[in-house]
């Protein structure tokens, strides 16, 4: 599978990118910040997370966020849904995460922003409408 890395407790949560990051360098990163703490991961898990964060370095995402949910992926155990962590991040960054609740009342708004009308509601507006041609 591959090498294993060592992890350790008590690190930063906010890593550092190194300059020009890139998915070589994202590799690098990680592997460091995880040699650094002492615990072990296998290189074949952090590849996944870098796959998913050099995509996202692709696209544009700022590297400090890239990195960061890279390693909140491996973190979490959860390498292969990086590309989520990373999204959420950026997200969150910049200033649009939605708590349950707003995300509940976006989505009951939209229901009746495109509900269709009811029979009732065709009449009144029905009746609005020749009331609105008559005076």
């Amino acid at each position: 599978m591959g090498d294993v890395i060592p992890i350790e407790e008590g690190r930063s949560a906010q890593p550092t990118p190194p300059e020009g990051l890139n998915g070589q360098t994202l590799f690098g990163a990680i592997v460091d910040e995880f040699a650094a703490v002492g615990a072990t991961l296998p290189r074949s898990t952090i590849a996944v997370a870098v796959r998913h964060g050099a995509a996202a370095l692709k696209d544009g995402v700022a590297p400090e966020i890239v990195l960061a949910g890279c390693m909140v992926a491996l973190r979490q155990g959860k390498g292969r849904f990086t590309q989520d962590y990373i999204a959420e991040l950026a997200v969150v960054k910049a200033g649009q995460h939605l708590s349950l609740g707003e995300y509940q009342r976006q989505v009951e708004r939209h229901k009746y922003e495109t509900a269709p009308l009811s029979r009732v509601e065709r009449i009144q507006q029905g009746l609005e409408e020749e009331n609105d041609g008559t005076t």
